[in-house]
């Protein structure tokens, strides 16, 4: 195996990892949006429903930019055929990470503003 082929294994293996957690804190967003809202719709305040939709938001495009990383470097090694993307969005596909520490930021945020709201 090539330095390339370990290279782009190993960003794979922490794009997965990286990937399983923010699934996580979608699910947790989704369940806690879904378990506040629906026993007594006044416990979930603004701020925090808009800190859960933001971290759902931002879970979503990390994966979706994760995907266009592994992707960009896989060309970038000549392990893959250049695919043609769009030159609007490749800026963002090099730095996935950007939305990885986003959702975390606005998950803390939004429990954080549930507590708040409890005390």
């Amino acid at each position: 195996m090539s330095d390339n082929h370990e290279r782009l294994a190993r960003e794979a293996r922490l794009v997965r990892v990286y990937g399983a957690y923010v699934s996580v804190l979608m699910a947790l967003s989704v369940l806690t949006l879904i378990f506040l809202a629906v026993p007594e719709p006044v416990a979930l305040n603004g701020l925090s429903a808009s800190a859960f939709f933001l971290c759902i938001i931002f879970a979503a495009l990390y994966q979706y930019f994760s995907v266009r990383f592994l992707v960009n470097l896989g060309t970038r090694y000549d392990l893959m055929p250049i695919v043609k993307r769009s030159q609007l969005l490749q800026g963002w596909s090099n730095r996935p990470v950007y939305f990885y520490v986003c959702s975390m930021l606005s998950f803390l945020f939004g429990w954080a503003s549930v507590l708040w709201s409890r005390l």
